[in-house]
């Protein structure tokens, strides 16, 4: 189960570009390849990459206050807010218990004729052969599906361009920043 080696990464940017260019690739190919405790380098923040389901459980639940967010963690709550993400401690158990409503089963099972419908709207206007970004796609599809739902509220959904050109100004970013 455990691993202390890890890909060679970057001399500067660690493991950075190659995440980038293809997240769930390359923790697959971490997974697959390395184990399921993995240490990574992103710039100069250390991290480690969980991959067993007990150890994340212990992580995420069991011992949950023993963990506090990274300083990169912080520092985008500043860009993008303290959300139920991004939070933690007091703060975040009002917000999850606030938001716990919206995730109980017999909600969840009424959500599933919006992510249709959505899903079908969005298909709609596709081609055979386009070439797609699909992180883009899905993000607003998520959006979509989580204003149906009421998980968000309807006034961030109107902001959606603004969300969405604001979220690809920074992947931008970031990715000329990693591929340096």
């Amino acid at each position: 189960m455990a691993s202390s080696r890890a890909p060679r990464g970057h001399i500067l940017w660690g493991h950075g570009p190659a995440f980038n260019r293809d997240q769930l690739g390359y923790l697959t190919f971490l997974a697959r390849e390395y184990g399921d405790l993995v240490p990574l380098r992103f710039t100069p923040f250390h991290g480690l990459f969980v991959n067993d389901p007990e150890l994340v459980e212990e992580l995420l639940v069991t011992r949950n206050r023993s963990f506090i967010k990274s300083l990169v963690f912080r520092r985008i709550s500043a860009l993008l807010g303290n959300g139920l993400v991004l939070s933690e401690g007091d703060f975040w158990r009002r917000q999850r218990r606030l938001m716990q409503p919206a995730f109980h089963r017999q909600q969840i099972l009424g959500y599933g004729a919006s992510m249709v419908e959505a899903t079908e709207r969005l298909l709609a206007g596709w081609r055979d052969g386009d070439v797609r970004d699909i992180q883009p796609e899905m993000m607003r599809l998520t959006l979509q599906v989580a204003g149906k739902s009421r998980v968000l509220s309807d006034q961030r959904i109107s902001h959606r361009k603004q969300i969405d050109s604001a979220m690809g100004r920074r992947r931008q970013s970031f990715r000329a920043h990693c591929a340096r």
